[in-house]
């Protein structure tokens, strides 16, 4: 289980470019933190320490980045898909600091950037319940 910070102002970037931010967003001309690199407890004291609004990226379940909503969905970064005005060009975001532990599959995750206005506040959201389908289950009606 993970947490990280909601977002409450969606990057206005395209899919690929928010691929290609590494660290700094030329768009916006701000810094933009990766958190995948840092532990909860690092996370939330990075946020709570912040001194204004900040940039942030990060990545989730595809299952948790759906239930924020459908504002922030709509400009969520899912591996495999194309930027209708992107140049198509294939790229990550790379942390604020070096991982040695490997990512899970890029299938299950998207990316997750933008803007957290008050970080003092912020809600904390959980990527939690691994064991919980995304998506529901339908069984086969039983034949009587």
């Amino acid at each position: 289980m993970a947490c990280f910070p909601k977002i409450d102002q969606p990057c206005p970037l395209g899919i690929d470019a928010q691929r290609r931010v590494a660290g700094f967003c030329n768009h916006c001309s701000k810094a933009v933190h990766g958190l995948d690199a840092m532990s909860d407890a690092e996370r939330v004291a990075f946020v709570r320490n912040a001194q204004g609004p900040i940039c942030v990226s990060y990545r989730v379940r595809r299952g948790v980045a759906l239930g924020l909503g459908a504002a922030l969905a709509m400009t969520v970064a899912v591996p495999g898909q194309a930027d209708p005005i992107g140049t198509g060009i294939q790229a990550t975001v790379t942390a604020g600091v070096a991982s040695t532990a490997p990512l899970p599959p890029p299938e299950s995750e998207v990316l997750l950037m933008g803007g957290v206005s008050d970080p003092q506040s912020a809600a904390m959201i959980e990527d939690a319940d691994d064991d919980v389908p995304e998506l529901p289950i339908v069984h086969e009606a039983r034949a009587r």
